[in-house]
């Protein structure tokens, strides 16, 4: 069941040239719970625990390699894991996107004239596990022809609620803040965007996005 769209009173939507979109949760669904059933299938001890270096994995500041071996280290994950099959438990929070979401986002494109983009928390791994959907599911590479570009925090160096990602994207894109909407599922981001000038507005994966399509651009 979809649920309807909260903009704020004093957000006129016609203004909106913009749209900035979150990935997980808003667009794509995410169970939250995989990796550690997956980790706990592997007979990892503490299947549950995130690594020291996490953060860092997703702003680009380790490598694919190091992150691996904190993630070995805090799990207990088997060493006769192999990398393959601990990325493949990593990832599996991922799903496909949710019904109906790739050709609404190619509506607010071509008939309302919007440009839409994505900015999401996400580290390498994550990443090309999302291009394989994409490959599979949607015939196409990655999510680059679907968007007006897409902002991954691994390879901007800032993840949110950090100011510096949302600034990322409006200077890369020389965006009027107050011309742009972005949505999340996360009150935090929320909160850190509207700091930085952006109209902004909490959703989910099951949120109607459908009303934005109903403002016409100029």
């Amino acid at each position: 069941m979809s649920s309807p769209l909260q903009l704020p009173n004093n957000l006129n939507v016609s203004s909106i040239k913009n749209l900035i979109f979150d990935l997980g949760d808003v667009l794509v669904k995410v169970n939250q719970n995989a990796s550690a059933v997956k980790f706990q299938d592997f007979e990892a001890t503490n299947p549950n625990a995130l690594p020291d270096n996490f953060n860092l994995f997703r702003t680009g500041k380790v490598n694919a390699q190091d992150f691996r071996a904190a993630v070995r280290s805090s799990t207990g994950l088997p060493s006769s894991v192999a990398d393959a099959q601990l990325d493949e438990a990593w990832s599996a929070i991922l799903g496909d996107f949710a019904s109906g979401r790739l050709e609404l986002i190619q509506k607010l494109r071509r008939d309302s004239g919007y440009k839409v983009y994505v900015l999401t928390n996400s580290d390498p791994i994550l990443t090309e596990r999302l291009n394989k959907i994409i490959a599979e599911h949607h015939n196409e590479r990655s999510l680059d022809p679907f968007f007006d570009k897409v902002f991954y925090s691994h390879e901007i160096g800032f993840e949110k609620p950090d100011k510096r990602a949302f600034m990322s994207v409006i200077d890369d894109q020389s965006l009027v803040p107050g011309e742009t909407l972005f949505l999340d599922d996360s009150a935090v981001n929320i909160d850190a965007a509207t700091s930085c000038g952006l109209q902004a507005v909490q959703v989910d994966i099951t949120t109607d996005l459908s009303p934005l399509s109903r403002a016409q651009k100029d």
